[in-house]
């Protein structure tokens, strides 16, 4: 490839692959913006997938063939954009062929290349999508017909599956949306010292890139009153919709407050501001009834919680999580 713009520093960053037309020390990671006849690609640096050395290099081989592909063609972002997107759609053949998986111990699950699944490959395993529903039926089996124990209930759970398409919205959202991103989603029960209900939060972490902080940027809050109608059901009533938390990149505060500049008292109010921001919409009044929701919790123990939505459909499998800080 020729160079085009002279001294402008080219790139190509989406959410697995960046691409920068310079030389980047492997050991102190430092920029040589004056190699610009060489290519660096950065995989996955967020750590969504759990790499082998064989799925790396498999990678490094097809940028090395997309970039022997363009030779003679301009140094410009569209190009590094044409082969960044390339390397994007065989990351995901490498992820439904299950050469790759996704780290469930990354920072945050945000599965952006699909639904949250056991297997994609359905060659290799038949009705993958079952093994999840025979697995859980076969634990639930251990617990079954005992009284939930709110006490054991209380506390934070982190969601690690589901099959629930009111959940599963959001991972397609992502996975559609480019700058969207979706994180971790926790159920936070409070009902300690109750025997006939308590309060649920579902909690889920959300960003949009460039503006919000990576996978954290911002909290969707979902509260609801529950009730313990038997054994097993709880009903929930839905109070409030808020987003809080806002979190800003560091582009976006150097745009409000550059450090290079004294901090003005106005830059400094809009900052604040931003932190302390929090938008909440009742879903509940005296003019209409609250909607609601039966869930079955079909297992309970001290590190895991499976549930099922009656009628809406959907399975969940939580694990027990430290409480959330804001």
């Amino acid at each position: 490839m020729t160079r085009e713009y002279g001294s402008q520093w080219l790139s190509s960053v989406t959410r697995h692959v960046r691409i920068y037309a310079a030389y980047i020390d492997p050991v102190t990671h430092a920029f040589d913006q004056t190699q610009t006849d060489k290519l660096t690609l950065i995989l996955d640096p967020s750590n969504e997938f759990v790499w082998t050395p064989e799925s790396c290099q498999k990678v490094y081989a097809y940028f090395q063939e997309l970039v022997d592909h363009y030779e003679g063609a301009p140094l410009s972002e569209y190009t590094l954009r044409l082969i960044g997107s390339d390397i994007e759609h065989y990351i995901r053949k490498l992820l439904y062929d299950g050469e790759i998986n996704y780290n469930m111990n990354a920072r945050m699950l945000n599965f952006s290349m699909g639904k949250p699944r056991v297997k994609f490959n359905s060659n290799q395993i038949p009705n993958s999508e079952c093994c999840v529903d025979t697995d859980q039926v076969g634990v639930e089996g251990y617990d079954a017909g005992s009284p939930v124990e709110l006490e054991r209930l209380d506390g934070t759970w982190r969601l690690n599956y589901t099959s629930a398409s009111d959940v599963l919205v959001l991972f397609e959202a992502a996975a559609r949306l480019p700058f969207l991103q979706v994180g971790q989603i926790f159920q936070k029960f409070e009902c300690r010292d109750r025997v006939d209900g308590g309060i649920v939060r579902n909690v889920v972490r959300w960003s949009i890139q460039n503006l919000l902080e990576e996978q954290e940027g911002a909290t969707l809050l979902v509260s609801a009153k529950f009730s313990l109608l038997s054994n097993r059901n709880i009903y929930l009533q839905f109070e409030e919709v808020a987003v809080e938390n806002i979190k800003i990149s560091e582009q976006l505060q150097a745009l409000i407050a550059p450090a290079i500049l004294p901090r003005s008292f106005l830059s400094l109010q809009i900052l604040q501001f931003i932190r302390t921001f929090r938008a909440q919409v009742p879903v509940r009044s005296p003019e209409r009834r609250s909607p609601g929701g039966l869930y079955y919790l079909s297992y309970l123990d001290r590190d895991m919680l499976l549930g099922r939505s009656v009628g809406g459909g959907g399975a969940f499998v939580f694990t027990r999580a430290q409480a959330l800080t804001s």
